[in-house]
């Protein structure tokens, strides 16, 4: 792939058979969010693209040297960790830097993302929002290009879907990294969407 501002390149590629090709460009710091009123795994797709499920037919195209997080309401914090441990424990399973680098970025994340308070906890004491934050922490801790996260706002009231809004709206405004959703608020696309990317009937329609 040779434009550097776009990240990911699907061509005509499907998860399953049968399922409609998709076919998009997904460029840096941008929201990508999925959308449909009909009955299809929206999340199937989200995993394809992150390769955490393999592509069935078409092609992917990737910028060299991407790095990829992944994030669906499935995953969860190892509950015997604290806070902080549950931060580091994927940067230290990778070894992507030094470990004085990796106490350094999580001290720096809870500091900039306000939950210091947590950095103790253990997860059956953190509040649904403190854990949806912490696990996209985590995540950050990879420093991925782009984050795909199915279901962002699941199982949380107004008033933290208003604070986790503001979160993912740094990490494209401030980070540059592209965020890639499905199955969403409505508030949040019409606020912050760039590129939509709507199915209906057996088509992918973008707009942006």
């Amino acid at each position: 792939m040779n434009d550097s501002s776009i990240l990911i390149e699907s061509l005509k590629a499907q998860p399953h058979a049968d399922w409609a090709a998709l076919s998009c460009e997904l460029p840096k710091a941008s929201f990508i969010c999925f959308q449909t009123d009909e009955n299809i795994k929206l999340k199937s797709y989200l995993q394809m693209l992150a390769r955490i499920e393999s592509v069935n037919s078409g092609k992917i195209s990737y910028l060299d040297n991407i790095k990829l997080g992944y994030l669906d309401e499935t995953i969860n914090l190892v509950s015997v960790l604290s806070g902080f441990n549950n931060l580091i424990l994927a940067a230290n399973y990778h070894q992507l830097n030094s470990p004085e680098f990796i106490l350094q970025q999580a001290e720096e994340l809870l500091v900039d993302f306000n939950c210091l308070a947590i950095k103790d906890s253990l997860p059956a004491f953190m509040s649904a929002f403190e854990q949806r934050l912490l696990l996209i922490l985590r995540a950050l801790m990879l420093s991925p290009d782009i984050l795909f996260i199915a279901k962002p706002f699941h199982g949380l009231d107004y008033c933290d879907y208003s604070r986790l809004h503001d979160c993912l709206v740094k990490l494209v405004t401030e980070r540059n990294i592209s965020l890639v959703c499905c199955d969403y608020e409505p508030e949040f696309i019409e606020k912050n969407t760039n590129m939509m990317i709507h199915y209906q009937q057996q088509t992918f329609k973008i707009t942006s």
